[in-house]
């Protein structure tokens, strides 16, 4: 599947892709934009998703504007992952706790980097609206 995109929802994509197997090309990343291409955190969910899956492959052109994803197995198990701290840590939690389900192995995962930032929910919020049930 390709799939073009001026802002955000690219993560919804690479979930998806991991679960179905299929893989996507994701086009015109910000490319109408003064910086186009990936953010920094987008970069680094590309990275934890490599971490946590068996043979997925993903290719960026020199841009950031295109990436080719194509997912492999959904392994999980131990990993201390560093997120940097360009967004909270709930925007790679809301990824994991979608794929966690359908990890091979339990996620016993340790996120590194900040907890609350403008325009994202915080961890807090993330733990009381999933783990409360």
């Amino acid at each position: 599947a390709v799939v073009s995109t001026q802002s955000t929802g690219g993560e919804q994509v690479l979930i998806l892709s991991l679960l179905s197997g299929k893989p996507v090309t994701v086009e015109e990343i910000r490319n109408l934009e003064d910086d186009p291409g990936l953010l920094e955190h987008e970069i680094t969910l590309l990275k934890l998703l490599n971490e946590i899956t068996n043979g997925s492959k993903t290719k960026v052109n020199e841009t950031g504007t295109r990436v080719v994803f194509h997912p492999g197995f959904i392994i999980g198990g131990d990993l201390d992952f560093d997120c940097g701290t360009s967004v909270p840590l709930s925007y790679f939690l809301e990824v994991l706790i979608c794929l966690a389900p359908f990890s091979k192995k339990k996620f016993n995962i340790t996120l590194h980097g900040i907890t609350h930032g403008s325009d994202y929910i915080n961890v807090d919020t993330v733990k009381q609206v999933t783990m409360s049930y």
